[in-house]
């Protein structure tokens, strides 16, 4: 009996707990000149080195970073040890969390800009030496078409933070693991064997 209770506290607990989300969620903070992001976050998993979102909200218009995030592109070749090996969306993670911040000769930054209907989000890393004729750069970006009259320039740096969840999120975790405290806590301790 008191086995079918604890495997129904057990069924229970686990309905009542939401389903954890692959990856961690990642919150970007902006800083710089002009127009700054109001908001900027993304779902990173580590274990498969991919993005299952990535937005930055800017002057009013939601650029979905997402695809480029887990193709980032490239142009020239001869990133230091701040990037190189990594590819794909490894390569973006690495760049977002400031693996290449303080590397001599390297720099990156965010920038958007807005004109004659179309608008452009970018994060990017650049070597600041010349290599085959071109700056090697690693960057993420989406363009879009905004409103004609939208003209809007921005850019700057960022950091990176886990986001912090949500209160209700915390709440159906107590509430799932509840039962499963007081039922452990109700039942008897008993000393010997029992036949």
């Amino acid at each position: 009996m008191r086995l079918s209770i604890l495997a129904g506290l057990v069924l229970l607990a686990t309905l009542a707990t939401p389903a954890v989300q692959a990856g961690t969620t990642y919150n970007i903070n902006f800083s710089g000149s002009g127009t700054l992001p109001t908001a900027g976050s993304f779902v990173y998993d580590s274990g498969t080195s991919t993005f299952s979102a990535f937005t930055v909200e800017w002057a009013g218009i939601t650029f979905d970073l997402t695809a480029s995030a887990n193709a980032p592109s490239t142009a020239g070749a001869g990133f230091g040890s701040c990037i190189s090996p990594l590819t794909g969306g490894a390569a973006t993670f690495a760049m977002l969390s400031g693996a290449c911040d303080g590397v001599p000769n390297q720099s990156s930054a965010w920038s958007s800009s807005a004109l004659s209907g179309l608008g452009l989000f970018q994060f990017l890393t650049v070597n600041n030496v010349l290599v085959g004729g071109a700056y090697p750069q690693l960057f993420i970006s989406q363009t879009l078409s905004v409103p004609d009259d939208l003209d809007s320039f921005g850019a700057g740096t960022w950091s990176i933070s886990p986001a912090v969840p949500e209160p209700s999120t915390a709440i159906l975790w107590l509430t799932g693991f509840a039962p499963v405290a007081i039922a452990m806590r109700r039942r008897p301790h008993s000393i010997g064997k029992r036949f």
